[in-house]
């Protein structure tokens, strides 16, 4: 295979960047090879100079040693010719052909990495956004190429000037439909349930219903590659799946939306009217214009994020100020409740003054989700943590039955923080067990400690019902809560996740196969040279 480099717009396309290197060059002359030294050379051509003349327009072989073992074979047309001193000249070529593909790119990466070395160039050069390897391409594509470029340029706005999540995807599965010539074709997202979402759906025949083969949907998902069949009745690969026969599809597509690293779910496109309708070109294009589909939506839901962060700064402003109201009089209960519990005593006074506490722990709680304040950090002893949080709830264990199972580490290091707001982590995480699992025959809350080298892991688990699929990446959002109104208000979480983040570590969450839910608290632990506050 060659690169051809011939073409109507290839001079006015033709690579400008250009180096002053002397380079070794064999010219094949009259059947006989001449060596000589290039003195400028570029993906476009280069300049020799010789003891013998070459007469303007002829078409020789030469060989372009860019390095001991890698020479580079092109065809080359002189386009002058000039004499010089001492019966010597100067020959100029230009390149109208490359032996392979593969010396082209080594010509152009070779011209790209010298041309970041060379000492003609200034210091102050920026580096190029293109290699020159694409620059080329882009400069000599003809104009039915450029036509091309330019719908899929146009298809590119379409979609980019879509922000609503759901139109974005009907948008995006229609323009894939129409370019592909697929009788029916459908989005299937992955948003954390059981199977897969079907939030678009076109079809151009008029059966409606969104059926599609698990069995090829199952083999995308596990290879994370494109799956392409000409006759799904026919295909070995596919000679388990019934649905396909039931549903008659002879050509079907199937590939994953993806963009850097992360995978929105799948592409899905069949047709029922004949085997071969969908080809190794369709998939091509849609490959493409699934990785454009796969931006556009990342860029939606950034777009979403930003609105939701607007509007969430919009509530803490509203709700600072509240909060700062409310404030005042609870300070008031509480000190009133000091003297009355101080003077009466008793099981109802205490019960009171833990309730106007709690208050006061929440309006502190929402203060601090709507703002960013400074905390006094020290060591602690994840130890001395563990037994205050496991004391905070042996009452309500008690009281309800719950078997609280500590597993502790040997030895376990220091971490860096606040010991109330971490103290704070772990309460609310058992108090979400416990009430997790109480409907369950023999209740059984865990907390676990795990040293690794950097960082100390505190992990809560129960035996509860667990997280639905569909839950889990929204349990940290502010005010997500699946209990029921007065149970809670949604923000036990996200509030942890908060204080989390602000001691530098993670928590994350996911459900146990043998069933309930399991919480790792991620924190990084003590150094020398930790500050004393931050």
């Amino acid at each position: 295979m060659k690169a051809e480099l011939k073409g109507p717009r290839y001079e006015e396309r033709r690579a400008n960047i250009r180096l002053s290197r002397v380079l070794a060059v064999a010219l094949k002359v009259d059947d006989e090879r001449r060596s000589c030294v290039a003195v400028d050379i570029s993906v476009g051509g280069f300049q020799v100079a010789t003891s013998y003349p070459v007469e303007v327009g002829r078409i020789i072989g030469a060989t372009l040693h860019l390095s001991k073992h890698y020479p580079v074979e092109v065809s080359a047309q002189v386009i002058w010719c000039h004499e010089m001193e001492l019966n010597l000249f100067r020959l100029g070529f230009q390149i109208e052909e490359v032996s392979s593909q593969e010396d082209f790119e080594r010509l152009c990466r070779y011209v790209d990495k010298e041309s970041l070395t060379s000492a003609a160039l200034p210091e102050n050069a920026a580096e190029p956004t293109l290699d020159l390897s694409t620059q080329v391409t882009l400069r000599t594509m003809s104009q039915e190429e450029l036509d091309r470029f330019a719908a899929l340029a146009q298809i590119s706005e379409l979609l980019n000037s879509c922000h609503q999540l759901e139109a974005l995807l009907d948008r995006a599965l229609k323009i894939v439909v129409e370019a592909t010539g697929a009788e029916r074709g459908m989005m299937l997202l992955d948003r954390g349930g059981r199977g897969f979402e079907v939030p678009a759906y076109h079809n151009k025949g008029t059966d409606h219903s969104r059926d599609y083969s698990q069995s090829v949907v199952d083999r995308v998902r596990d290879t994370q590659q494109p799956l392409l069949s000409l006759d799904a009745q026919r295909d070995e690969r596919l000679a388990s799946s019934s649905s396909l026969k039931v549903m008659g599809t002879r050509s079907v597509l199937c590939l994953p939306i993806e963009n850097r690293n992360q995978n929105y779910g799948m592409l899905y496109l069949d047709n029922s009217v004949r085997a071969g309708a969908l080809t190794q070109s369709d998939l091509k294009l849609a490959s493409v214009l699934a990785v454009m589909a796969a931006s556009a939506i990342g860029r939606a839901e950034d777009f979403a994020q930003l609105v939701h962060s607007e509007k969430m700064a919009a509530i803490g402003t509203l709700t600072a100020g509240f909060l700062h109201e409310l404030s005042s009089p609870l300070t008031a209960i509480l000190g009133i409740g000091e003297e009355l519990h101080s003077e009466v005593g008793g099981e109802l006074t205490r019960s009171l003054m833990e309730e106007a506490k709690r208050c006061d722990r929440l309006v502190d709680d929402l203060l601090r989700l709507f703002r960013k304040e400074p905390i006094e950090k020290g060591n602690i002893a994840v130890e001395e943590l563990i037994r205050s949080a496991a004391f905070a709830v042996e009452a309500e264990c008690k009281r309800k039955g719950v078997q609280l199972q500590i597993h502790r580490a040997k030895e376990t290091p220091q971490v860096w923080g606040n010991f109330d707001h971490l103290r704070q982590v772990l309460v609310n995480l058992l108090s979400n067990a416990l009430f997790e699992v109480r409907n369950q025959q023999e209740p059984l809350v865990e907390l676990r400690v795990v040293n690794n080298r950097d960082s100390v892991v505190l992990v809560v688990a129960d035996n509860g019902p667990g997280i639905s699929p569909e839950h889990l990446t929204k349990v940290f959002d502010p005010f997500f809560t699946t209990k029921s109104k007065g149970e809670g208000t949604g923000l036990g979480l996200s509030i942890i996740a908060r204080i989390v983040q602000e001691h530098g570590g993670s928590v994350k969450v996911e459900n146990r196969s043998s069933g309930g839910a399991l919480f790792q608290v991620s924190l990084p632990v003590s150094s020398a040279d930790s500050p004393q506050a931050s």
